[in-house]
């Protein structure tokens, strides 16, 4: 009984000093292990973990094979396998490991926000967010699932500013502020704004000193105002440079072509505009900025 003993001992050790990113101590003791019984697949799994870590993910590989083929945790192996793949950006092999790791587990967030996530990296953006809503439904306090269900936010999104401080955000903010910004992210992304907006709102009043908190609230409220009905296509079609650019080439060939109602029309259209969105911010900032936000304090 003392081997076993012994071999249990040097890898909780292993395990122990690998959590703590002291790989030489973690390499020591899983040797020793290793040593003591060199086919036990918890010790071949956790010294494939401690090779991946050094980046030797061709060795990790073939020991997790290994720790696979001797009867260790397929779930975990997969992972495994897959990371040391992604890591080497070879997408093709990675997405068929993590494809059996979301077999073997099924109903695990965790599983479906790897698979989504690297989805994600390849292209399948539609796929990726399929499978990440399904990972928020299943463990949406999970960290791996907020922090892929941001990725690709960070990722279909061209809002630098906001991209900064939610990530900001992340980092540094309480662990319930963090679960209620990811809700807001993630109920933003399927276009339930005023849902989203609900969550901003919780996550604030959790820390209503919290400017950068604010200004994500602010922009969010903004983007999704009626009063704004325009920025969204406008964005779409490549942003206000497009608009002018357009105006410019139907001006000069109105012009050119001596078209003068059509012309007329185009100036007006374009002044019109230029006015309303002008006209939008100020009204908006005059009647409608942080008015909702103090009701919501009040209540």
């Amino acid at each position: 009984m003392e081997v076993p003993n012994l071999l249990e001992t040097e890898i909780s050790l292993a395990d122990h000093y690998l959590e703590m990113k002291r790989l030489p101590e973690a390499e020591i003791h899983i040797i020793n292990a290793l040593q003591l019984d060199p086919s036990h697949p918890e010790a071949l799994y956790t010294m494939a973990c401690i090779l991946h870590a050094k980046d030797d993910y061709m060795e990790a590989r073939k020991l997790c094979e290994q720790a696979l083929k001797n009867g260790y945790d397929q779930g975990a192996c997969y992972y495994l396998i897959g990371s040391t793949y992604e890591e080497e950006k070879n997408y093709t092999e990675a997405e068929s490991a993590y494809l059996k790791f979301l077999k073997n587990e099924p109903d695990s967030g965790f599983a479906h926000a790897v698979y989504g996530s690297i989805m994600l990296t390849v292209g399948q953006k539609e796929k990726a967010f399929a499978l990440l809503e399904e990972a928020m439904r299943l463990d949406p306090e999970n960290e791996r699932v907020t922090q892929e269900m941001l990725h690709y936010a960070f990722a279909t999104s061209d809002k630098k500013n906001q991209q900064v401080l939610l990530q900001n955000l992340m980092e540094n903010g309480s662990s319930e502020i963090r679960k209620l910004v990811n809700l807001a992210v993630y109920h933003q992304l399927k276009d339930e704004n005023k849902i989203a907006k609900e969550y901003f709102v919780q996550a604030y009043l959790m820390d209503p000193s919290n400017e950068k908190l604010l200004q994500i609230l602010e922009d969010h409220d903004r983007s999704t105002h009626p009063i704004f009905f325009y920025e969204g296509p406008m964005m779409k079609i490549g942003g206000p440079i497009v608009i002018w650019l357009s105006f410019i080439v139907l001006l000069f060939l109105f012009k050119t072509l001596n078209l003068v109602v059509p012309l007329a029309i185009v100036v007006c259209v374009y002044l019109a505009f230029v006015v309303y969105t002008w006209l939008s911010a100020v009204l908006y900032k005059v009647f409608v900025k942080g008015k909702w936000l103090k009701r919501a304090v009040a209540k």
